[in-house]
């Protein structure tokens, strides 16, 4: 299956896969293997080529988007835990580094647009 797919149809299955919500970044190299049953390895280096990103930095910008969302319609806490991360900080850091602004600061502009409207 691995060889016999177009790059682009490679890409939107390891795309497909990395918007399973319940993978957890520490499950996708193992979830990739065995949906391609090829070394972790040569499916990191296919989907580079391709993409120009790493499988990691596509499956972090997936789950800002996410979190983009859920933040819209919930507190920062559940949506912490919806995205799959259990220490309030360390989302917070990653939140500020994938968007630019903490999660609070996201929620409130949020809100304050919507008033604007």
């Amino acid at each position: 299956m691995f060889k016999s797919i177009t790059d682009k149809e490679f890409c939107d299955k390891v795309r497909e896969v990395l918007k399973t919500e319940s993978l957890k970044h520490c499950d996708i190299k193992r979830f990739l293997e065995d949906h391609f049953e090829r070394s972790f390895s040569s499916i990191s280096k296919r989907y580079k080529r391709c993409k120009k990103e790493t499988i990691f930095a596509a499956y972090d910008r997936i789950r800002a988007r996410n979190a983009k969302k859920l933040l819209m319609s919930k507190t920062c806490f559940k949506t912490q835990y919806a995205i799959g991360f259990k220490n309030e900080s360390y989302f917070s850091r990653w939140f500020r580094k994938h968007i630019g602004m903490n999660p609070e600061t996201y929620r409130r502009n949020i809100y304050v647009s919507q008033d604007q409207r």
